[in-house]
């Protein structure tokens, strides 16, 4: 059978799209993989690539076609906005024009903006293939939230290409539950799954790898470390931490680490230098094979959100990290992912943009004996393994394409 996956973003840029691949080709599909030019998540083209070339190239298994792109560059509104049409125009014409095979689906990964996948609709209406979107955040009201557009107008036309996208998809894929309603007042009577995001098998299953030297001395301190991961960005509520690291100056045992890059990096650290704070750190971003090693050796993992009604309604992706780790968590966010948190016992949630309640928590974790620690991680990966087990849910994905489901 043969796979057409559509994806702004694919390997060697770190997203779910690439282990889903894999293992799409390890139960037996041909898999081809369109998408753009790899310079998520600063803004630079990765060394080896050209924004303004096509290039053909492998992956485990993987064909991959790549067209060419604005590149995200410092992230502001005018650049962003060229970096997601440029995608879309060209995954439409340099795909329909460069893709000769005859596809039996197209698998839409829908992170932002949804508008990608509207090549992964003109290639299944080429090949009469069957159309899945996979919803990472909903949108326009993903959009809304991070106030990057305001106008009632914009927004209104969004919302009709959304519903336009949504009446010519087949099956729709939802990482959240709690999409569900929103999507089916866009579009009633449209076949919607619920299929959560996993992280790759060799990210739990594998050996712990050494920490570079920058970060064995942090991690080897005897400290308390608590670590955040991933995308550091307005959604991210960046600014509840960093408050409650200034709460927290005096707990000379708690340190904070975070981990990767993001539009709001450059301000975090220089609120380091203006505020003083020697228990906070951005040490930069590293591979994702290492993160398994850098979640084991911290004493527990961070994950926050703004509070806003659509965040309430997502689950980041790095809880499901987090819980395959099986180490205590501590959340500052609202909605279905402190749920996940609470139900799966894995640690304490703090309600999102509470810095004061979020210090709360990490002074009341860090007080927690070894042996709650342990439990809390015991639960977690208990969870993960019930819920969100990445073979289980390629068994499922397998399903869906071959039409049992």
């Amino acid at each position: 059978m043969k796979i057409l996956i559509t994806s702004q973003h694919f390997y060697p840029e770190n997203f779910r799209i690439n282990s889903v691949a894999k293992s799409l080709v390890a139960l037996g599909y041909e898999v081809d993989v369109l998408t753009g030019m790899p310079n998520y998540p600063s803004g630079k083209i990765f060394k080896g690539y050209e924004s303004a070339s096509l290039k053909n190239e492998s992956y485990e298994g993987v064909s991959i076609f790549r067209v060419p792109i604005f590149l995200r560059g410092s992230g502001s509104n005018i650049a962003l906005s060229l970096n997601y049409l440029s995608y879309v125009l060209s995954a439409s014409i340099f795909g329909y024009w460069r893709l000769k095979k005859r596809y039996d689906a197209v698998l839409c990964y829908g992170t932002s903006p949804i508008l990608q996948a509207i090549p992964a609709i003109i290639l299944a209406k080429k090949n009469h293939a069957k159309m899945v979107l996979n919803v990472q955040d909903l949108w326009p009201e993903s959009v809304s939230a991070t106030g990057r557009i305001h106008s009632p107008v914009v927004i209104w036309a969004l919302s009709k290409i959304v519903s336009w996208i949504y009446k010519h998809s087949h099956i729709v894929l939802v990482q959240s539950e709690a999409f569900c309603e929103s999507i089916l007042q866009m579009r009633a009577g449209l076949k919607i799954v619920y299929w959560p995001n996993s992280v790759d098998p060799m990210l739990y299953k594998g050996e712990e790898i050494a920490l570079p030297s920058n970060l064995v001395e942090l991690f080897s301190s005897g400290k308390f470390i608590i670590t955040f991961a991933g995308n550091i960005g307005s959604a991210q509520s960046i600014e509840t931490i960093v408050e409650a690291a200034e709460l927290l100056k005096d707990q000379d045992h708690i340190k904070i680490v975070l981990l990767g890059d993001g539009s709001k990096r450059a301000w975090a650290l220089q609120e380091i230098e203006d505020r003083n704070l020697s228990n906070l750190y951005l040490p930069g971003a590293f591979p994702e094979s290492l993160m398994p090693s850098i979640y084991r050796k911290s004493s527990c993992l961070l994950v926050s959100l703004s509070n806003k009604t659509i965040f309430s309604l997502t689950i980041p992706n790095k809880i499901q990290g987090y819980l395959a780790q099986g180490r205590p968590v501590i959340g500052s966010l609202n909605g279905i992912g402190a749920k996940v948190i609470e139900d799966a016992g894995v640690g304490l949630t703090a309600s999102a943009e509470n810095p004061q309640l979020l210090t709360q928590k990490i002074l009341e974790m860090s007080q927690k004996s070894i042996n709650d620690l342990e439990t809390y991680g015991r639960n977690g990966k208990a969870y993960f393994m019930n819920h969100f087990e990445h073979d289980r849910l390629m068994g499922q994905l397998d399903d869906i394409l071959r039409g049992s489901l």
